[in-house]
Formats: C-alpha cells, sequence, structure tokens
C-alpha cells in the first residue's frame, strides 16, 4: 500500500514544478507584451505631449536629441551578448560566476561613463545656440541621458537573464515604462518639464540601484567597484577575439540601418525632399 503513495510523490512534485513553470511563462509573457508594447505606447504619448508643452523648435530638437539617446545601445557591439554567454556558461556549471560579474560591473561603468560624457557634449552643443540657456542645455543634456543609459541597463538585461532574473528584471522594466507615461501625462496637468527631466532620471537611478543590489546577491554583479581599467583590459584580453566578430557585425549592422539617411543629406543637401 506505501509504494504506490511513494510513487505518487515525485508526480506530484513534478505537477507542480510544471504548474510553477507554466504560471512563470505566462508571467513573463505578459511582462514582455508590456514593455515591448509600451514602448511604443510611451514613444506616441511622448510625442503628442511634447508638441503641447513645447515650442516647435524645442520639440524637434528633443524628438532628435531622444532619438540619438536611444541609438546609443546599438554602440553596444556585442559585447552585452559575450558577458551573458560567459555569465551562464558559468553559471549552468556551478562555478563562481564573480570574475565575469566584475567585468559586467566593468563594461556597465564604462557604457555610463561615456553616456555622461556625452551627455556633457550635448549640454555644450545645446548652449552654444543663440539664446539657449544654461538650464535649457542642461534639459537637452539630460534627455539625452535619460534616453541614452539604455545602453549601461541592456548590460544589467543581459546577465540577469543569464543567472535566470529574467522575471524580477522585467518587472523593473514594466514599472519603468508605467512611470515614465505617467510623468507624461502629468505635464498634461501642469507638471513642468524641467521637473519632468530630473525625475525620469532620478527614477533611472532608483531602478539601476535595485537591479545591481538584487544582481549582487546572486553574484551577477559585484559590490566593489574599483579596478574598472584593469577589468576592461581583462575582459577584453579574454574576448578580443569574440568581441572583434561581434563588434564588426554589429557595427555592419548600425551601417546597413543608416547609410541611406547620411547619404542622401550628403549627395542632395539637407530637406532634398521639398526640392522642386
Amino acid at each position: 500500500m506505501l509504494a504506490p503513495a511513494m510513487n505518487a510523490v515525485p508526480k506530484t512534485i513534478a505537477g507542480w514544478q510544471a504548474r510553477i513553470a507554466d504560471v512563470l511563462s505566462v508571467r513573463y509573457a505578459l511582462l514582455r507584451g508590456w514593455t515591448a508594447g509600451s514602448a511604443l505606447i510611451a514613444g506616441l504619448i511622448q510625442t503628442f505631449v511634447f508638441a503641447r508643452v513645447l515650442s516647435p523648435d524645442r520639440f524637434s530638437l528633443f524628438i532628435l536629441v531622444a532619438a540619438v539617446g536611444v541609438s546609443m545601445w546599438l554602440f553596444d557591439l556585442g559585447l552585452s551578448k559575450i558577458l551573458f554567454v560567459r555569465m551562464r556558461k558559468h553559471y549552468l556549471s556551478g562555478e563562481s560566476t564573480l570574475g565575469v560579474a566584475a567585468q559586467a560591473n566593468a563594461v556597465a561603468l564604462f557604457y555610463t561613463i561615456a553616456i555622461g560624457l556625452l551627455a556633457v557634449a550635448c549640454f555644450a552643443t545645446m548652449l552654444a545656440r543663440p539664446g539657449e540657456t544654461v538650464w535649457g542645455a542642461t534639459e537637452f543634456a539630460l534627455f539625452f541621458f535619460f534616453s541614452a543609459i539604455n545602453l549601461a541597463w541592456f548590460v544589467l538585461r543581459n546577465v540577469s537573464v543569464a543567472v535566470d532574473q529574467f522575471i524580477y528584471f522585467e518587472t523593473l522594466e514594466a514599472l519603468r515604462r508605467v512611470g515614465y507615461i505617467a510623468l507624461l501625462v502629468s505635464m498634461l496637468a501642469g507638471l513642468p518639464f524641467s521637473v519632468f527631466v530630473v525625475a525620469i532620471n532620478f527614477g533611472w537611478v532608483v531602478l539601476f540601484g535595485l537591479a545591481a543590489r538584487h544582481l549582487v546577491q546572486r553574484g551577477a554583479l559585484t559590490p566593489h567597484l574599483r579596478g574598472l581599467a584593469s577589468r576592461l583590459r581583462e575582459f577584453f584580453r579574454e574576448n578580443w577575439p569574440s568581441a572583434l566578430r561581434t563588434g564588426t557585425h554589429a557595427a555592419g549592422e548600425i551601417y546597413i540601418h543608416n547609410v541611406l539617411y547620411l547619404a542622401v543629406p550628403v549627395a542632395a543637401g539637407l530637406g532634398a525632399p521639398y526640392q522642386q
């Protein structure tokens, strides 16, 4: 009589595991569906709101700054994927992930510093415009930083997936989309644009803090920020052939996707579609 009962236990456990996996799959599908769909929704709302709270000339410049900032993720050049592959290999084999985690720290920090320097360049460029104020140029720089820091967030996304923390990461991503849309709509109710650009960057600080703490606890990042240069050298020394291949592929992809946008103005001048 005991044998059937004992044989039923593994089946029950297996059944619960399958049910949990199904629930997680549905939850993940819903989260991914929301983050993908909300990106389109946020873009449409952003255009609608900006057109109503900004002057026409500033509206066009902010849209341009946003487009350049968002495109920065293309310059990852496949490094995040290399981190994913190495992290995943160590994680599945039960080996320590701290070495790869330290390199992930270095790559994410390197991207953050690079985006910060580009934001400073954006500030200087906008400040050079006739009639531009210091705070007006700061708004452009803050909005560029907000749009471009996705490059560093992309590193955290990949290492999160590598250690099976995709549900947590997608939850943060979903909350980020909700918060951004809420702040956009708030401007229609009177929220100043200056408060908006500060708030969206503060949101990034909170999200990076939550994600980093969670990943440190799971060995996908390290709590130590020292040795950035040495960790980067170590990463490229160990992964140079792969980095070269992925970088060449990514650079070719950037060229193919954008060459016509550069070639047409160079060949025909600005405003060519309006020439008779």
